[in-house]
């Protein structure tokens, strides 16, 4: 028994050990998440903390239970949507949320909700930005995809949530007390009190419904905006003198969204108005370079076919 002793406090020694370790571990990890999260948001450190952020993520070591803290990761990234297409960011935005959407499962549903929409513009639009005409159109593709997915839109209106009714007026005082032989009359509720826990809880439940119709018509909102954000970035390319291949693409993408603007919000239709207005005076430009290249091909043909319509020709 004694020779055991010595054994077994080893054993607790090394667990306790393992367990400080892996503690420390974790801590360090957190730390590390803390650190990228306050410097992120600098624009002349985002390369580089987006840089850590991606080694982190693709270490192996990263799991559920840092996803909420990741997130602060992610807000600070985000806390200036336009700075996504900064060409001189975009890659690193891209790659950032690559390595996020590979680890999607480390991370809660609201939260992934939340990176699907920042991915739209980080991915997706910025994808954009290719030479390759099968790319390209495979962009406008699931950009048109996610815009069929948009319900029509419909003013949001917060619920007012009224404060909880007053409780039923004290139970009269009995008379006559029937005597507690087992002491349990103190541990059973009373009517009352279970009417008023239930109101509260009813309460509680109508208000965290309120928030949570408020969050998903704000992100409903936010997937909007960046369709139509990446509307405008790609009709971006109508004036780029080496990528003319995109304007017949754009002009059926910009017609198409066009078409279910009722999805869109207001201000948004402003801006997506916008853009068809001034596909539509390209296209009315391009059709009169045409028409004006046409009728000169045109006269020089009839010039010249009168001026050899008198001449004598010669067979021999």
């Amino acid at each position: 028994m004694e020779s055991e002793a010595p054994a077994k406090r080893a054993r607790i020694d090394e667990g306790q050990a393992k367990a400080a370790s892996a503690s420390s571990g974790e801590d360090q990890i957190t730390s590390s998440i803390e650190k990228i999260a306050s410097h992120i948001g600098n624009l002349k450190k985002f390369t580089k903390a987006a840089s850590l952020a991606r080694q982190l993520l693709r270490s192996g070591q990263f799991e559920r239970k840092y996803g909420k803290a990741f997130m602060k990761v992610l807000e600070a990234a985000m806390q200036d949507p336009s700075r996504v297409h900064d060409p001189l960011l975009r890659n690193d935005y891209r790659a950032l949320f690559l390595a996020v959407e590979a680890e999607a499962e480390s991370f809660s549903k609201p939260d992934r909700d939340q990176i699907n929409v920042w991915s739209l513009r980080a991915v997706l639009t910025n994808e954009l930005h290719t030479d390759d005409t099968y790319g390209f159109n495979k962009v406008l593709a699931k950009i048109k995809e996610q815009v069929e997915k948009l319900p029509v839109w419909v003013e949001f209106v917060p619920e007012v949530i009224p404060p909880p009714p007053p409780g039923p007026p004290p139970e009269p005082e009995e008379e006559e007390e029937e005597e507690d032989i087992f002491g349990l009359d103190s541990l059973l509720p009373s009517k009352r009190k279970q009417e008023e826990e239930a109101r509260k809880m009813a309460a509680m439940a109508a208000r965290a419904e309120a928030r949570a119709a408020a969050k998903a018509a704000a992100l409903l909102d936010q997937r909007r905006d960046a369709l139509i954000r990446a509307v405008e970035e790609a009709f971006g390319f109508y004036n780029v003198t080496t990528k003319n291949w995109t304007r017949v693409p754009v002009d059926m993408l910009v017609a198409k969204v066009h078409e279910v603007r009722a999805k869109f919000a207001p201000g948004q239709r402003d801006r997506l108005q916008k853009v068809y207005n001034r596909v539509k005076e390209q296209q009315t430009r391009r059709r009169q370079v045409a028409q004006q290249e046409a009728a000169r091909d045109r006269s020089a043909f009839e010039t010249a076919q009168s001026k050899y319509a008198g001449m004598d020709i010669s067979i021999r």
